[in-house]
């Protein structure tokens, strides 16, 4: 049954000399409830004994002295208070230091409910309006097997989520076992308004309890910036007289923001009136252009019946919002 124990060589089994031995009906007294204080977590002088989950092993300081105790006064206070779990004790004189060590094959679940999320890629920055995919790890550490059907979630604590879903659904074939792992995939949405927000996520069964361990993200959101640079322009130029032109605008996303149809991105003629040509030329429906990223708007010319010389100027918008980025100006001269 007792797995291990160190001895002190200076006085044979654990240490017992005269005045030491003595003492240890009281060291027992003691570290018994010392013990019993530790598995309930409120002994401020030693670690608590963590809720564990199978097939994790810890070791755990419970008591610290400088009197000697019997190999049966420690073997017996520990089964009685934490039975099953216990398979190693070291007791060492000159540290001074006894440690309980829990093994894979005795931890067990010591509640239906409890978690401890072990994983949260939760950017710490975003900018204003941009979206961003999640993933949170959580480890089932209760007795109980987690499915959508049961009410099972991921949950942002106090119903609060500033970036997103307050509920993530297990998938419906999921059924997470005592011991095993969810990861949770969901996206978010950063605020429009600028500043510091913080959600905080927890397992939940739904309209039953709140459980387990807590991940607090704390993320600081940028004001969003659109800007951009022309990167290339085939804009001939010179025409014949109502003839038709394929031109092509290659621009660079320089600034924080994402463009997509959507979003009211388009590339536009400066002042709104072209001499000839479209004002507005438009991204793709499917079109996201993220910064960094370049799009070539493409677009037709039909030149005007009457000669002269034209300027064209285009420049990127965000209708109804604001213009931005590099102007790319083209004189061309019809015959």
């Amino acid at each position: 049954m007792f797995h291990e124990l160190k001895k002190n060589t200076r006085h044979g089994d654990l240490g017992l000399g005269d005045k030491r031995a003595r003492s240890a009906p009281v060291a027992a007294l003691l570290i018994f409830a010392v013990l019993l204080s530790a598995a309930s977590g409120i002994y401020a002088g030693a670690s608590f004994f963590p809720q564990q989950a199978p097939n994790v092993t810890i070791t755990t300081t419970i008591y610290t002295t400088t009197t000697s105790l019997t190999t049966s006064t420690i073997w017996s206070t520990l089964t009685t208070v934490v039975p099953g779990v216990l398979t190693t004790i070291e007791y060492t004189t000159s540290t001074s230091t006894m440690t309980v060590t829990s093994s894979s094959s005795s931890v067990t679940a010591t509640s239906p409910y409890d978690a401890a999320i072990t994983a949260n890629d939760m950017p710490t920055t975003m900018v204003a309006g941009q979206t961003y995919t999640v993933h949170i790890t959580v480890l089932n550490r209760g007795s109980n097997t987690w499915t959508a059907a049961d009410g099972y979630k991921l949950g942002a604590a106090g119903d609060v989520d500033p970036f997103g879903p307050t509920r993530v659904l297990l998938d419906p074939s999921d059924s997470i076992a005592t011991g095993q792992s969810k990861t949770f995939t969901f996206t978010v949405t950063a605020p429009r308004a600028a500043g510091t927000y913080t959600v905080t996520w927890r397992m939940v069964r739904e309209s039953v309890v709140w459980f387990g361990g807590t991940s607090k993200a704390t993320v600081a959101v940028s004001a969003a910036v659109s800007n951009a640079v022309i990167v290339g322009n085939d804009m001939p130029a010179a025409m014949t007289r109502g003839q038709t032109y394929t031109v092509h605008i290659i621009v660079q996303n320089t600034g924080t923001t994402t463009w997509t149809a959507a979003s009211n991105y388009k590339l536009g003629f400066v002042g709104d009136n072209p001499p000839f040509g479209p004002s507005r030329i438009l991204l793709d429906g499917s079109a996201s252009v993220a910064p960094g990223q370049q799009y070539t708007f493409t677009f037709t010319l039909t030149a005007p019946t009457t000669t002269g010389t034209y300027t064209m100027r285009y420049r990127m918008l965000q209708e109804l919002v604001a213009w931005f980025g590099q102007t790319t100006t083209t004189t061309i001269t019809v015959q």
